[in-house]
């Protein structure tokens, strides 16, 4: 049996637990939670467990009861709700996902919001504790939960024996609940089309470590739509990992964040990459001699001419699918990295140029621009780039790279304000 003194390198249970609790749930530790881990270890007699995988099987099995809150009610962020149903005006069918659902109060109150107003929704519910979700499903409810309901929304609950209230199915229909970690699991697997219009956060990343936020808020980047917004209780509007992912943004005393339509912005901001002009004279490469097959157009042939190292026949395809999207990311890393292996570091810097637009958080890729950068002697591109990069990771070894090459073009770094 794997120890776990052994698997965290820890002296004590307790950092031993700690290390646990901050690797699989991502959570800050601090004072308050540290107190809470005490009580978890006596109150469930895991010092006598020794340093066994059955700790973390008790841990799991507690965890939410002592790190989070589940309590809530019906319609706690009314102006959410208004600025929801004002985002879906022009989609009568969208797609939301209510992260931390706890007992579905949120959920559940968006599905009858939305359905008063002849909206059709498909609503999921996300929660760390497979108990909260198994609440959720069955819609009961103590008066405690109806507290703020409007009156017009009393019609859609029952009244049990107990003194409870169970919701009407035509509201619980429209929602799905997952028992999920959103650090460990496929977010777009349980989404139509792997992608949502809204996604609510509230009262989550207050229990989280800058790492897990950072890592948290592009895997939600990456499932909503162009377009498509998130929501967030205040602590949320302080954090800066937002703003290299979303759009900030405020209406009606709700504040939000926006993903970016770069089907809209791309035209405006990058007019000369999106419209794929070929300059010619200038261009290292003949696109006018590239020819394709009829029956060979879309990204997986390109991907299997890529894979036997036919990189002009990847090229080609490549070009002619990114003629109708621009913004096809696939596409815009076979015919980059097609031109690299040819030698046509110009025309492949171009390239990944376009993808970074879309993708700038990737440093894989980052790293490969930058390569090529210094490759076709733009070292001033090098530089604004590995500011961007900078400024998006913050790397030592990043701004002794950006010292070096401002001394090598003979610029001044203290200008910059980069620090050590």
């Amino acid at each position: 049996m794997t120890k776990l003194k052994e698997v965290f390198s820890s002296n004590t249970l307790i950092e031993a637990v700690l290390k646990y609790i901050e690797n699989q749930y991502g959570l800050k530790i601090n004072e308050l939670n540290t107190d809470k881990v005490f009580d978890l270890i006596y109150k469930n007699h895991i010092s006598d467990l020794g340093f066994d995988e059955e700790v973390l099987e008790v841990v799991d099995r507690q965890i939410s009861d002592f790190l989070f809150n589940n309590e809530s009610y019906f319609f706690r962020y009314p102006a959410q709700l208004e600025l929801i149903l004002n985002h879906c005006k022009n989609n009568l069918a969208p797609t939301i996902v209510s992260f931390g659902c706890s007992n579905g109060q949120e959920a559940y109150s968006i599905s009858m919001y939305l359905k008063e107003s002849g909206l059709n929704p498909t609503i999921v519910g996300v929660d760390i504790d497979e108990q909260a979700v198994e609440n959720a499903k069955t819609g009961i409810y103590s008066p405690y939960s109806l507290q703020k309901l409007p009156e017009k929304f009393a019609k859609y609950f029952s009244t049990l024996d107990n003194k409870k209230f169970i919701l009407a199915n035509e509201i619980k229909n429209n929602v799905n609940f997952y028992k999920l970690n959103i650090l460990k699991d496929d977010i777009g697997k349980i989404l139509p089309d792997q992608k949502a219009d809204i996604v609510l956060m509230n009262n989550i990343l207050i229990y989280m470590n800058k790492k897990t936020i950072d890592y948290v808020i592009e895997k939600i980047a990456n499932i909503l739509k162009p377009d498509g917004i998130l929501l967030t209780t205040e602590e949320g509007y302080s954090i800066k990992t937002f703003q290299n992912f979303l759009k900030s943004d405020k209406t009606n005393n709700c504040k939000f964040y926006t993903k970016p339509n770069l089907e809209e912005i791309a035209p405006m901001e990058y007019r000369e990459l999106f419209e794929i002009k070929i300059d010619k004279e200038n261009t290292e490469f003949d696109y006018e001699s590239l020819k394709i097959k009829q029956e060979e157009t879309t990204i997986e042939d390109a991907k299997r001419y890529f894979n036997k190292n036919n990189f002009l026949n990847a090229i080609a395809i490549s070009y002619n699918i990114l003629k109708n999207d621009p913004l096809n990311d696939e596409a815009l890393i076979i015919i980059s990295e097609s031109f690299y292996k040819l030698g046509f570091n110009s025309e492949a810097k171009k390239w990944l140029k376009t993808y970074l637009i879309i993708n700038s958080n990737k440093e894989e890729k980052i790293e490969r621009y930058l390569n090529l950068c210094l490759k076709t002697k733009d070292f001033f591109e090098y530089i604004r780039i590995l500011k961007k990069k900078i400024a998006l990771l913050n790397k030592k070894d990043d701004i002794i790279r950006l010292r070096e090459i401002l001394n090598k073009v003979g610029l001044n770094a203290e200008e910059l304000h980069y620090n050590m």
